[in-house]
């Protein structure tokens, strides 16, 4: 069995499902099981916080919604005590304090998080926060996922399939006048996150990246590349952005009260990419199948001194921000 613990929004919960498929592939074991407790307990309190996956196209799975520790519940007893170690090790409060420093990347927590994921993964526990360690494979009979996996590394082997995986179910599809201009036209996905991003002082948000001047830049860049661009945006605030953003140019907006399945339907059509530093716009660049793609980025991910988040591509435009 993989027994997956779901958490975040859509694009958080789509690595969690891209890494079970790969440890399923490498067990040989289809039995995959996503638990979305974390995400239906956190429901009401942000709107992102849905079961997401249930929209998409996806390999069959089961669907449980349990609390408490899944390890704890279903590992074996190697498993238990190896997570209760590692937990004193790496989970508690005090170790954290001692490896990380408020927006700064701290290399030690990094290097020390990774290498214990060596022993973990024997014992079939997937627990990596950040990084590019690589999945081993392990004799336990359940397999618990609990860490993010946000690298395209983890599951890069089996994108054809992902590629018609994470496709919107068509029976409830509202938007396909959108999703024509999309396709008939030199369409750039514009993905503006704001909600939750954008603070005051960027200094007292590490996932305020993406501002206006950011935006303004890339826009301008990409109509100095191509001679009839089309801009589809897509936004949580999406009036801020009708009012405040005008580019001279074709411009089209999603409602911004779609689900996240039928927004990444249309924003893997386009065929170049603004993206923020959201796994949304993320998966949106990785799941177009244009291979002429622009894609610009924001230079960093986060505002972590030092840190390169393994989501950001070298193969991208980069701004920096």
């Amino acid at each position: 069995m993989i027994y997956v613990q779901v958490s975040g929004g859509c694009g958080n919960q789509l690595f969690r499902y891209a890494v079970a498929k790969t440890l399923s592939k490498l067990h040989h074991d289809n039995d995959i099981v996503m638990n979305f407790w974390l995400v239906d307990s956190a429901a009401g309190m942000k709107s992102e916080f849905v079961d997401n996956l249930k929209d998409f196209n996806l390999k069959r799975y089961r669907r449980v919604s349990e609390s408490g520790s899944p390890i704890k519940k279903y590992g074996s007893k190697r498993q238990k005590a190896i997570w209760f170690i590692y937990r004193l090790l790496v989970d508690n409060e005090a170790t954290k304090y001692v490896f990380r420093r408020k927006h700064t990347f701290n290399a030690k927590y990094y290097a020390f998080q990774s290498r214990m994921q060596k022993i973990l993964n024997k014992f079939g526990i997937y627990n990596l926060i950040q990084g590019d360690e690589p999945l081993r494979k392990s004799k336990e009979k359940v397999k618990f996922i609990i860490g993010n996996y946000e690298n395209k590394m983890y599951f890069d082997k089996y994108r054809n399939e992902l590629l018609k995986e994470i496709t919107k179910k068509r029976q409830d599809f509202k938007n396909e006048e959108l999703l024509e201009i999309i396709k008939s036209t030199d369409s750039v996905c514009v993905a503006v996150r704001r909600t939750g991003f954008l603070t005051e002082n960027a200094k007292d948000n590490v996932k305020d990246v993406c501002r206006e001047d950011y935006f303004l830049r890339a826009v301008s860049l990409i109509k100095q590349i191509k001679s009839n661009p089309t801009f589809i945006f897509f936004s949580d605030e999406i009036e801020w952005v009708k009012q405040n953003y005008d580019f001279g140019a074709p411009s089209y907006y999603e409602s911004g009260q779609d689900s996240p399945a039928e927004v990444l339907e249309l924003m893997r059509n386009c065929k170049s990419f603004i993206m923020s530093n959201s796994t949304l716009s993320w998966w949106a660049q990785y799941l177009c199948e244009n291979s002429q793609k622009i894609v610009i980025s924001p230079d960093h991910w986060f505002n972590l001194k030092g840190f390169c988040h393994p989501l950001v591509d070298d193969s991208w435009i980069l701004l920096k921000v």
